[in-house]
């Protein structure tokens, strides 16, 4: 059993709510118990938030770590130490100047000219980390924002598996305006693809924002802000997008 600062117990709470989008009342408590794989459902309200109510940030309780642990990697820590050091740690300036709603623009891995346009959001988190959203016409990708050696990365997922890994030039520029990168991922179908990627930052709200799938000759003859330049850059379709020979005998032979 370790000594564990309230004030990290409040914000593990918090981040806990945040993911279910429940409360802290008693039958939610439970209900988020359940979500974390917690065999007795009475863990959250009776060992953390009772006896940390009426405490102070710098009081402590005792509590066993390894059930702090399967909290923190409900909410894909390492572990709770890894979580104590997400919330503790400065967040960087030039992440947080990421934070609003952009358009997302790759185009469609066809060779006909079309544009998939996705709403995009990105958020500072309870627990410090910047998050990013992207709702797909099916699907919502959620994931985080990472910095390293002047570009940003994002690896995220839906909830029914599949997954896009971003990765976008930034250098030391902050509030961006336009992005521009790469992504990988899978097709409809499940077959490997690639190609560029285009972030653009825009000022509607994104509870308001639709997906949209543009045609390139449309786009060209547009007079909207931005459109035009937008179909110039994603007109060709081996300039834009990479996917595999088809598989058929694994070996040597399909690279023909």
């Amino acid at each position: 059993m370790s000594k564990i600062k309230v004030d990290h117990l409040h914000k593990l709470l918090q981040a806990l709510c945040e993911k279910t989008g429940l409360g802290l009342s008693v039958k939610e408590l439970e209900a988020i118990s359940v979500e974390v794989g917690y065999t007795n459902i009475d863990y959250l309200y009776k060992k953390i938030y009772n006896p940390i109510r009426k405490k102070r940030k710098n009081d402590t309780i005792g509590l066993h770590t390894s059930l702090l642990d399967q909290a923190a990697q409900y909410l894909k820590y390492n572990d709770f130490r890894g979580f104590v050091a997400g919330i503790e740690q400065p967040a960087d300036p030039q992440m947080v100047s990421l934070i609003g709603s952009y358009y997302s623009y790759v185009r469609r891995n066809a060779e006909e000219g079309y544009i998939l346009r996705s709403p995009v959001k990105i958020e500072k988190r309870n627990d410090g980390r910047i998050g990013f959203e992207l709702k797909g016409p099916s699907h919502i990708f959620t994931g985080e924002v990472y910095s390293r050696h002047g570009c940003i990365f994002i690896l995220m997922k839906a909830d029914e598996g599949k997954e896009f890994h971003h990765i976008y030039k930034i250098g030391e520029r902050k509030s961006p305006k336009v992005l521009q990168g790469v992504f990988s991922g899978v097709s409809t179908a499940f077959d490997p693809i690639g190609g560029r990627a285009v972030l653009i930052r825009t000022e509607d709200a994104y509870t308001s924002m639709k997906n949209a799938n543009l045609s390139v000759s449309a786009l060209r003859k547009s007079k909207a802000p931005g459109e035009k330049q937008i179909a110039i850059y994603f007109k060709d379709y081996h300039n834009n997008n990479i996917a595999p020979a088809r598989s058929s005998t694994f070996g040597l032979d399909d690279l023909k």
